[in-house]
């Protein structure tokens, strides 16, 4: 009696450890397109020149509602990120950001273009970090955006969440501020 016991005890610890494999396998990183969920900076800012900060950036910058992940998985897995990039007085995109707002300036966002290659890493069953790795295209244009060192993919959540900074030109001159962004996949 006590053998068949163990039989099962052994059967049922090998079953449930062959689950969770299957789990794991079962939960891979979701290749395509995410949205913007949530961008909040580490402090109030007021980029729209309007007179009101906020930590929500989507209420100082309109292009952010249309900003886009796109994770791709091919044979050297990559993200294309569509971020938003100030364009002065309509000529100056991709260019070395102003250091004084002058009354009359007009700032718009532009969403750009930036593709990395990345290093996926399992963190746990559940989570990856896609860590930086070489530019696509080699180009001179100066970002306000630091890419960020690694993301984190939730593949339970189907979310990529990471910290970076960004520069932006206020009333009071050049801010470089923290920003924490989620972004949730398009179903």
């Amino acid at each position: 009696m006590i053998n068949i016991l163990k039989v099962l005890l052994l059967f049922s610890v090998f079953a449930f450890f062959s689950c969770n494999k299957k789990e794991i396998e079962d939960r891979p990183i979701t290749w395509g397109k995410y949205t913007l969920m949530e961008i909040e900076a580490n402090e109030p800012v007021d980029i729209n020149f309007n007179g009101v900060k906020h930590t929500d950036l989507k209420k100082e910058i309109g292009s952010l509602n249309t900003c886009a992940l796109f994770l791709y998985g091919n044979k050297y897995p990559s993200v294309d990120l569509l971020w938003p990039e100030p364009l002065i007085n309509q000529q100056k995109l991709l260019e070395e950001l102003p250091c004084h707002y002058s009354e009359g300036m007009k700032i718009d966002y532009v969403n750009v273009s930036i593709q990395y290659y990345v290093d996926i890493k399992s963190d746990t069953p559940s989570s990856y970090v896609l860590n930086k790795g070489q530019k696509i295209a080699d180009d001179a244009s100066v970002y306000t955006f630091e890419y960020p060192e690694k993301m984190i993919v939730n593949t339970d959540k189907q979310v990529i969440y990471f910290e970076t900074t960004q520069t932006f030109l206020t009333q009071e001159g050049c801010k470089s501020v923290l920003l924490k962004i989620r972004f949730g996949l398009v179903h």
